[in-house]
């Protein structure tokens, strides 16, 4: 008994925290067995959506979206029939099939209605914002903008934002649990930036996929304690070219192949139907032969099963392809050690064949195949009495194929009966050599199909033969003696060379034997090459960056070019002090009505160019030209105390003075007049609009200094009493007093003309300062 083992002096209070603890525990039971129940519900709701999408569906391309409600604090959820009108939306669709080791960029939409807005309110899914008290609040606060990336609190409307890739066979042990559990936001497998605005549209990159297969996506939001997932069925497959695959061994037969396991080790299964309907004594002992054979340079025939009139067959499977797959990729950087080391592996395998004695017959680079070590295999050889009944009915099906002629002998290309000799090979493998060198499709070539049957192509030139000194650290072999061996095998039959000539050669113009450690030397070279090509793209990327830099900061202020590329807001901001330029053409409207619109273009570019590159040598920003006016301001973005009057009156003297002087193209003899106002005083800045931005100035300011240029006269400075107040204090300009004038919307002004400087022309490369300006930089005396 518990009482039995309390100490003497026992006091009741101890009953009462044990009975405390108990019924803490019992609550926690309770709350554990909840979330269990809760997320079991989860679980079993995906499975019975992917059983009735498409689990069972094969063919299903169906998207399919799933949404839930959380409690406040995301210890258990209740699924929703309905998602409360907020839908994950497709912009572009995922395809239903692409290849692995493939980029994928998939884009899509969040679509919020009214009455998602009004659910929010009436669910209360935003809980822990207190001050969103209707719908209207809900609405403005999730089209605000963006927020901090991931950031679950009162300040964000989106709180995460993820993509998922995952095998359609590991769904139940690898996702379930990262939709159902809402402790743990981070088990993804892609992130997604996110924000606080809805309807807006997201791009994904979906990283390279490595495996093939059946696979879903998923799309997961979580809106406050809303969450909504969308779902897609995607097939991932080989990405080598159908017509390309080594698998299609029989071409004149129905023939499948998929990728199968046996103990633990792919193997590749071809299915083939055949007319027989029970393996003769002559099939078994071919099939016993070729199940002997072993060579480093044959693909491994492991067996067959036979249930009529399917014919299963199992080789061993190379992951890289056809050789002439590889060859055909420019992705792939192919040294020549690399190149020789596949010719020497096809002359190396050919001659196990030719000792046992086999012939192969149907060699070309489609049945050659590269594994993952990067060494090349025959396959298709042997077994002829499974699928023909002799040789001419084996030749006949490979010749009637226009792809294969560039790989078959000339004296076997008329259909005739002759039987097959190691020669033919021998001409193939020339072939291959041409194909090798070149790293093009032969059968492309207009002399391989050229009469008479005897021509050949052209040999590889000296650009086949150069190496790329980035990457390859062996040379290529003597284009002469490549071209020799070559034309030998394309010779006469009886002139040919032996494979062990072929051999003996190739081992002497490749002393690495890169045949052997293939893998190795190719992974350096590789690496050498992507080093090369990073090095490359980031350069050019870098000159991209820098020219698209120069023209965003050419349309907006360097700062609000940064923010606006982070995503971030640019708030109003306020300027106590700055100098606005004005300026316009006097008599444009007569310019433009005796002018084409091509000649007007072609003038004010041609004036606007002149303009611009005065005004880069002063410390002021063009906000933007409408027609022939042109404004300009200093002292905004960038405050600059008081030299933003003198940064603008020197610009203006300058522009002035090149006006004089300027011809207009279309009318040399009729002279460019400009007219200039200024004011300085208080602006407020910001940006305007989403789709072109443009960084705008508001205020009384930006109007009195308008004011300015359209009372002012040609070739002449016309400024406030504000902006020569400031010129007159720091000196260096002489002004001639206008008077008061009066200006509509501002009664009557003192203004003034700027004349001239007191001092020299600044160079072209200095940057103007006030002529006191050492003197103010000097600190009191103490």
């Amino acid at each position: 008994m518990l009482v039995a083992t309390m100490p003497n002096k026992f006091h009741w209070n101890n009953v009462y925290w044990i009975l405390i603890i108990l019924v803490n525990m019992s609550f926690n039971v309770r709350k554990c067995m909840n979330q269990l129940n809760e997320s079991q519900s989860c679980n079993q709701q995906l499975y019975q959506t992917f059983n009735e999408s498409s689990y069972n569906n094969q063919n299903s391309t169906y998207s399919t979206q799933l949404c839930w409600l959380s409690n406040e604090n995301f210890t258990f959820f209740q699924s929703l029939n309905s998602c409360l009108g907020l839908n994950i939306v497709w912009v572009t669709e995922p395809p239903n099939n692409w290849h692995y080791n493939e980029m994928i960029t998939i884009r899509f939409r969040i679509v919020a209605s009214s009455v998602f807005y009004e659910q929010a309110k009436q669910l209360n899914i935003f809980s822990r914002n207190p001050l969103l008290s209707s719908s209207a609040d809900i609405s403005s606060f999730c089209s605000a903008g963006s927020c901090k990336i991931f950031q679950i609190d009162s300040t964000c409307c989106i709180w995460h934002l993820s993509a998922s890739m995952n095998r359609l066979s590991s769904i139940r042990e690898q996702f379930a649990s990262d939709i159902c559990d809402f402790d743990n936001f981070n088990n993804i497998s892609i992130p997604v930036y996110s924000g606080s605005s809805l309807n807006s549209e997201w791009n994904v990159l979906i990283p390279n996929v490595t495996l093939s297969g059946t696979y879903v996506l998923f799309i997961r939001i979580l809106v406050g304690r809303f969450q909504a997932v969308l779902f897609k069925r995607v097939t991932v497959t080989d990405p080598v070219d159908p017509e390309d695959n080594w698998i299609k061994l029989f071409l004149s037969r129905s023939t499948t192949c998929r990728l199968k396991m046996i103990d633990c080790n792919p193997v590749a299964e071809k299915q083939i139907n055949v007319e027989f309907t029970e393996l003769t004594e002559d099939m078994k002992k071919q099939l016993w032969e070729v199940k002997k054979m072993k060579h480093d340079n044959l693909v491994k025939f492991i067996g067959i099963t036979f249930i009529s009139p399917v014919l299963s067959l199992y080789t061993e499977f190379c992951d890289r392809g056809s050789l002439c797959y590889v060859l055909r990729r420019d992705s792939i950087p192919l040294s020549w050690s690399l190149r020789l080391g596949f010719l020497t592996d096809l002359a190396n395998g050919l001659a196990y064949l030719h000792n046992y004695p086999i012939v192969h017959g149907r060699l070309n680079s489609s049945n050659c195949v590269v594994n993952d070590k990067w060494i090349c295999k025959i396959t298709d050889y042997g077994l002829d009495s499974l699928f023909w009944s002799n040789d001419f009915e084996k030749h006949k099906t490979f010749l009637d194929k226009p792809e294969n002629l560039p790989y078959i002998a000339p004296e076997y290309r008329d259909y005739n009966e002759t039987l097959f000799v190691a020669e033919i090979d021998i001409y193939s493998f020339g072939t291959i050599m041409w194909e090798t060198a070149s790293r093009r499709d032969p059968s492309q070539d207009d002399e391989f199909m050229a009469e008479p049957i005897y021509n050949h192509p052209e040999f590889p030139t000296k650009r086949c033969f150069e190496t790329d000194v980035k990457y390859e650290v062996t040379k290529a072999p003597p284009i002469e003696e490549y071209n020799r061996l070559m034309e030998s095998c394309w010779s006469e039959i009886t002139l040919r060379p032996k494979l062990n000539e072929i051999i003996e050669w190739l081992n002497k113009i490749n002393p690495r034997n890169i045949g052997v450690d293939a893998g190795t030397v190719l992974t350096k070279e590789y690496a050498r090459c992507l080093e090369s090509i990073i090095e490359d793209r980031t350069q050019a990327l870098r000159s991209e960056q820098k020219m698209a830099d120069t023209l965003l900061n050419s349309m907006l202020p360097k700062q609000v070019v940064e923010m606006l590329r982070h995503g971030e807001n640019v708030p109003p901001e306020a300027f106590e002090q700055c100098t606005i330029y004005f300026s316009d053409i006097v008599g444009f409207t007569n310019i433009s009505s005796s002018s084409t619109p091509f000649e007007v273009v072609e003038f004010l570019n041609k004036l606007y160019t002149q303009f611009d590159d005065i005004i880069d040598r002063y410390d002021v920003y063009k906000v933007e030209t409408i027609g022939d006016a042109y404004m300009v301001a200093s002292g905004v973005p960038r405050r600059n105390g008081e030299r933003h009057a003198i940064a603008i009156a020197d610009m203006s003297l300058d522009l002035v003075n090149v006006s004089h002087s300027f011809v207009i193209p279309h009318k040399p003899d009729e002279p460019l007049k400009i007219r200039v106002g200024l004011h300085s005083g208080p602006v407020c800045a910001g940006v305007v609009g989403l789709k072109m931005p443009r960084y705008c100035l508001f205020g009384d300011t930006v109007n009195t200094a308008s004011r300015m240029e359209s009372t002012g006269e040609a070739y002449k400075i016309h400024c406030s009493e504000t902006t020569h107040a400031i010129l007159d204090r720091l000196g260096g300009f002489t002004f001639e007093k206008r008077g008061v004038i009066t200006v509509k919307g501002k009664g009557d002004m003192q203004t003034w003309w700027i004349t001239g400087r007191t001092r020299a022309d600044l160079a072209k490369d200095c940057c103007p300062l006030p002529l006191n300006w050492k003197k103010r930089l000097k600190k009191p005396e103490t």
